[in-house]
């Protein structure tokens, strides 16, 4: 299917692992080759295929592999803007998402983003 997307929102890391194993389900025959921070450095974006604005990956990773590099990178990491105001707490979870087509950023050679995103706990 080539017009498959993805929107994952949530928090911790068995969920994210979860996200990343649908989001690279659709590639499990190919390995993800290459990065690039988008956003002011916000957003991860990863490829399947060679790309302009790619930062190459020391090898090919498989999910497994490519889960944990970003998990790190996501640890690291905090969103984008103030903390949401609410009637609640407030910690950092996740985005995992593609657009149109499957693609991000209008690049065909990419197919998954990530972004850290405020996630909301109401009282």
């Amino acid at each position: 299917m080539d017009n498959r997307q993805i929107e994952i929102g949530s928090e911790g890391e068995y969920d994210f692992k979860l996200a990343m194993q649908l989001a690279t389900n659709k590639y499990s025959g190919q390995k993800t080759i290459g990065y690039s921070l988008e956003l002011e450095g916000s957003v991860m974006v990863l490829y399947w295929s060679k790309h302009e604005k790619m930062i190459p990956l020391p090898y090919e990773m498989d999910t497994k592999e490519i889960t944990d590099f970003v998990w790190g990178w996501l640890q690291k990491k905090k969103p984008l803007g103030d903390q949401p105001d609410h009637d609640g707490d407030n910690g950092i979870g996740f985005r995992v998402y593609n657009e149109a087509w499957g693609h991000v950023m209008h690049r065909w050679e990419a197919f998954i983003a990530i972004t850290p995103i405020w996630a909301m706990y109401g009282k």
